[in-house]
């Protein structure tokens, strides 16, 4: 299924960028230790290098444990939440990607209600010349929240017939940790990560509510930790939408047409 593939492969290339950005503190300190590594080799055998050498040492280790020096402390944090605000936008753009997609190749996919029509706002036709599948998203954009999980998930339900994601017991955590930094992106971006009624109002049915609940009008500090946990967590849902969907394609068609490229032309 060739076209799936490519938009899990851009998701997964978008996201190895994202990770670039969280490890350059990292790389640096990696290439500098090497440098000073490379100089107590060269004049390690000269006796007069010996103090040297262990105030070296001593400086590898604090380039080693650079996250954590107070004075950069804050920097990262602002890194970490930026990089969440990537994820969330990445995963934004899986599902746009997703629909466009199918709207345009397989619309006969959709679940449709009876006589639903598609409704648009008519100025997207000003600028550009939308595709099927652009004007579905455009549609669908007026009944769901793409940056809302309860949403997405009755997007996927209702629409595509890709029933029962994260309802499985042992994802309850995958599934809270979605709506945690889908509530983290929205305060980063539009009140300075500082934590608001909204954010509380969103994460309220989670198991981090007694965590962030006193914590109104205080900044989200997000460490390296929460990010991986936020990029596996999406990740995650990203190949249960796509399982589901392969899934609901061989339901249809049958598994002589796995590969969509031969479905498009049957």
């Amino acid at each position: 299924m060739k076209r799936i593939d490519k938009l899990e492969k851009n998701y997964k290339s978008n996201v190895n960028e994202i990770d670039q950005i969280n490890s350059i503190g990292t790389d640096i300190g990696e290439i500098l230790v090497e440098m000073l590594n490379n100089l107590k080799t060269d004049y390690n055998s000269m006796p007069s290098f010996i103090p040297f050498k262990e105030k070296l040492d001593v400086v590898i280790e604090q380039i080693k444990n650079l996250k954590s020096n107070p004075y950069l402390l804050d920097k990262y944090h602002v890194i970490h939440n930026q990089s969440i605000v990537l994820l969330v936008s990445n995963f934004e753009i899986f599902i746009n990607s997703l629909v466009i997609m199918i709207g345009n190749n397989f619309p006969e996919l959709f679940n449709w209600k009876e006589k639903e029509k598609i409704a648009f706002d008519p100025n997207i036709l000003k600028h550009t010349k939308p595709s099927y599948g652009d004007l579905i998203l455009e549609h669908l954009k007026n009944k769901y929240n793409y940056q809302d999980l309860k949403s997405i998930l009755e997007c996927m339900d209702m629409c595509l017939n890709i029933k029962k994601l994260l309802t499985k017991k042992e994802e309850k955590g995958i599934k809270e940790n979605i709506i945690l930094y889908q509530a983290a992106r929205h305060i980063i971006v539009h009140n300075m990560s500082k934590v608001d009624n909204d954010f509380i109002k969103q994460i309220r049915n989670t198991d981090f509510y007694e965590r962030y609940n006193t914590m109104v009008g205080d900044k989200l500090l997000l460490r390296f930790s929460e990010y991986e946990k936020a990029k596996e967590s999406f990740l995650y849902f990203v190949n249960n939408i796509i399982s589901g969907l392969k899934d609901k394609i061989r339901e249809i068609y049958g598994d002589e047409f796995a590969d969509m490229e031969q479905l498009k032309e049957k």
